[in-house]
């Protein structure tokens, strides 16, 4: 990727301000009745301020649209609107004008779509971007297109810290192109596909929940707040979600209008009841009809082949002799164990040890043998004590 820039000055009220290519929580954003602002404009009025301008060049496309620096290009055009309300002092109001009407930027004036969105999405060292925001980022992400392991490598710093997993981005460096792409990729399929994207495609109950979830986390509503989730989300309440909504379009019940289906309905209303009492339901790990009859298919013994397939509702009536069978062979094997260290004839010791050791095959093999031989002398009763 060649991006070509060039760097000149321009009026910051020049500079146009377009607020959906931003990541940040404008004034306008809400949820669940609750405004959210993460744009912190007072704080970056101050800083203009008291540097007398703004220090660090804002980065725009060949339209004068901002790709980085939302906050300075606002609050520096907020002060440009009402001057004196903010610089009281006459010389050192017009020392600030003259600086905001010469601001330093960085031009990119050929830029593709996929280029913007590096630019946009490169917070380098600048304050660093929350978990809601990043929550939104991927959602507006895909919905423009892009599939999660492109997604993953345009925001693979941000969800490094979502993640608490920043130290493994050290693994990347000296990585060819296509080798970290692949890294990044597989790193995050689980936050990004099977969490992020999954809950997306819940609809707006679930990514609600999600973006509220996320809001008390970045402490944008205090815990204190009547604004609460429908329920906490969490990465593995999303992925049983997932099982128990292809569980219900499997089985077609699953109402895609409403986003919705009994087998999902029932796992939402357990996840608020678990919220609401603080007491976690038990998963359920009982074994489905299906894997019960693939275990029937696939287990070594015949004893638990049967009772597989007694447990799947199929009947087996070799299973009490075969019962019986398994009793005795272990219990025979149980007194081997118990008398062998004890047992004083060395070819019993070495049949016996064979029996309970030797793999099939190799056992048969050993009776073959003893098959073909015949022995110089009788083998005295062996006494085992």
């Amino acid at each position: 990727m060649s991006m070509t820039f060039k760097k000149q000055k321009v009026k910051i009220t020049d500079v146009v301000v377009a607020l959906e290519k931003n990541v940040r929580l404008a004034v306008n954003f809400e949820v669940a009745g609750q405004k959210v602002d993460t744009y912190d404009l007072p704080d970056m009025i101050d800083q203009i301020i008291a540097g007398k301008g703004i220090r660090t060049p804002l980065v725009l496309n060949g339209n004068l649209e901002v790709l980085q620096g939302f906050r300075r290009a606002l609050a520096g055009q907020a002060i440009m609107l009402d001057p004196a309300r903010y610089v009281s002092d006459e010389k050192q109001r017009k020392e600030l004008i003259e600086a905001l009407n010469s601001v330093d930027v960085i031009v990119y004036p050929n830029l593709t779509a996929d280029e913007e969105l590096v630019l946009i999405n490169d917070h380098g060292d600048r304050k660093g971007i929350g978990r809601t925001e990043l929550v939104r980022i991927v959602w507006r992400l895909y919905e423009q297109g892009y599939n999660g392991g492109r997604i993953s490598n345009l925001q693979h710093y941000a969800l490094a810290e979502y993640t608490g997993n920043v130290k493994k981005l050290n693994e990347l460096a000296n990585m060819s192109v296509s080798d970290r792409n692949e890294r990044i990729k597989r790193w995050f399929h689980g936050t990004v596909d099977n969490f992020l994207i999954a809950a997306y495609n819940m609809g707006p109950r679930i990514r609600d929940a999600l973006l509220i979830t996320e809001m008390r986390t970045d402490g944008l509503i205090k815990k204190d707040s009547d604004v609460k989730p429908l329920f906490v989300v969490k990465r593995d309440r999303i992925v049983q979600l997932s099982k128990a909504k292809t569980q219900d379009e499997e089985a077609g019940k699953w109402d895609n209008a409403a986003k919705t289906g009994p087998a999902f309905e029932e796992l939402v209303q357990k996840f608020i009841t678990e919220d609401e009492t603080g007491k976690t339901t038990p998963a359920d790990t009982r074994l489905s009809k299906a894997n019960l009859e693939e275990r029937a298919t696939s287990a070594f013994s015949n004893s638990f082949r049967a009772a597989f397939s007694i447990a799947a509702g199929k009947p087996s009536p070799e299973a009490p002799d075969l019962d019986r069978l398994a009793a005795d062979a272990e219990a025979k094997f149980n007194l081997i164990n118990k008398h062998y260290n004890q047992i004083a004839n060395p070819t019993v010791k070495d049949v016996l040890g064979r029996v309970v050791h030797a793999a099939p095959n190799e056992f048969e093999q050993f009776l073959l043998q003893m098959c073909q031989t015949v022995p110089e002398r009788t083998v005295e009763t062996a006494e085992v004590s």
